[in-house]
């Protein structure tokens, strides 16, 4: 037995991790022991070493000690937050939600409807748990969002990556760009790894930014995922832990609401060019569903691109959705609803930039879009905030992390894409406040495929809605 714990030490002793640009650099590792951890580690010829993903530090470390006891160690390098936190009061589904990440031993993913304080859950996380933590956001918007509600609880000071910024501290956060552009170089500085809408991740080349990290414990946050990235996201982040829907929460974390959707007549000049150009896209399209039966959007893109008559199937898709984004009679109701809302705070919501513009132009109302600057969009921000100003108008800028109690009329000019994009935007407009009833509008072309992805959409949700078809305008 003696013998035996001898030659466990000499091959422990052998053994040595290192972080290596987003990698774990595993040296003195034999060909047999190599083979027992072959789902985890793979052979770099370039460097004659034996290397492993980041993100699998935890169970390359566990199955390392099982088999050949402590290796020597030198992939952390982190810093322990030392400056003082507040208390993160939650909510009962809140600490409910936090306690199933906890028991899953600090790996996993949440998921809540947006306005339901997934933000304050993931702070909570941080506050007590005392780590070094890494926050990655999608946008510049979230990413001065975090900041600020971070430093409401945190005295010490935090490290910005992204915008402009690169400052890493002890708490950092960080955008996703930002972060897959230096995990080869930040990636073993945090023990704690939390990433806001991790629906982003799971099907892409970003997926390197959660791979190359090396932090232990991982929380992962989003309103929907879907089925086909779990796997993935399994391996990146964690399993699903904790998950409740609008209805759910409805009328106690969340304002009580209703959905309006109005379907509203093309003129004839908008139907006929609408009905030409959709006849040329669905042609294409059915063949290819028929020829690929599970094939994806971002599938028929790629087979769409490789002939004539694909490439002019994709146009007049691009064409037939514009042609809908503010036609005649959406661009007349949505004046009137502004009109009937007028002391209400109302977010209007675009499927392009490009109308974002056109309205904010023709009926004066505040744009956020990607080209506004951050010192610009927090201003406007700011005034809707106070009521300085009642309206604003975005095309995707606001689907993920605005959170103003303030907004109570939501105005959606066609169906969104997606169930995700359904529930972030109708979301803007659930956070609660006393005696608070929201209202979101559809403004659906009667007649083409928006009310077909709007009751999609709303089946998914189980929404409480009604329909107006030729809607008086």
């Amino acid at each position: 037995m003696g013998a035996m714990n001898e030659n466990k030490s000499e091959n422990t002793a052998l053994l040595s991790l290192e972080f290596d640009r987003g990698t774990i650099l595993i040296n003195g590792l034999t060909s047999t022991t190599a083979h027992s951890l072959h789902d985890l580690v793979k052979w770099d010829a370039r460097t004659n070493s034996w290397r492993a993903p980041a993100a699998a530090y935890v169970h390359l470390l566990s199955r390392i000690r099982t088999m050949h006891g402590n290796p020597i160690d030198h992939v952390r390098q982190v810093q322990t937050p030392l400056a003082a936190w507040s208390a993160v009061g939650l909510r009962q589904y809140q600490e409910s939600a936090l306690l199933a990440w906890r028991a899953a031993a600090g790996r996993g993913i949440i998921c809540l409807p947006t306005g339901a304080g997934k933000t304050r859950i993931a702070l909570a996380a941080a506050q007590r748990s005392r780590k070094s933590t890494l926050c990655l956001v999608p946008t510049r918007v979230l990413l001065h969002q975090w900041i600020d509600s971070i430093r409401e609880i945190y005295a010490g000071e935090i490290g910005v990556l992204g915008d402009g910024q690169h400052d890493i501290k002890a708490i950092t956060v960080a955008t996703f760009e930002s972060a897959f552009r230096n995990g080869w170089t930040l990636g073993n500085r945090f023990d704690l790894l939390i990433v806001d809408e991790v629906h982003h991740f799971g099907d892409g080349e970003r997926d390197e930014a959660l791979e190359a990290c090396s932090a232990p414990f991982r929380l992962g946050l989003s309103a929907t995922l879907d089925d086909g990235k779990l796997d993935r996201l399994e391996q990146l982040i964690g399993p699903k832990v904790f998950e409740q829907r609008i209805s759910d929460l409805v009328g106690t974390a969340l304002a009580d609401f209703e959905v309006s959707c109005l379907h509203l007549p093309l003129t004839p000049a908008e139907k006929h060019s609408y009905k030409l150009d959709y006849e040329v896209f669905r042609k294409f399209f059915d063949v290819f569903k028929k020829e690929n039966p599970g094939g994806q959007w971002e599938d028929f893109l790629r087979t769409g691109l490789k002939s004539i008559t694909g490439r002019a199937a994709v146009a007049a898709h691009g064409r037939a959705k514009r042609s809908l984004a503010l036609t005649e009679t959406k661009l007349s109701m949505l004046c009137q609803l502004l009109n009937r809302h007028a002391h209400q705070h109302k977010l209007i919501f675009t499927t392009d930039s490009a109308t974002a513009m056109t309205i904010a132009r023709q009926l004066l109302i505040a744009p956020i879009t990607a080209e506004i600057g951050q010192r610009e969009r927090k201003s406007l921000i700011e005034a809707f905030r106070l009521g300085t100003i009642k309206t604003i108008v975005s095309c995707k800028v606001l689907n993920e992390g605005f959170d103003v109690p303030e907004a109570e009329i939501a105005i959606i000019l066609g169906g969104s894409g997606s169930s995700r994009e359904h529930i972030q935007r109708i979301g803007r407009v659930l956070r609660p406040k006393e005696g608070k009833k929201a209202h979101i509008y559809e403004l659906l072309a009667a007649g083409t495929n928006e009310v077909m992805k709007s009751r999609q959409n709303g089946n998914k949700m189980n929404e409480r809605r009604h329909e107006k078809y030729d809607y008086e305008h």
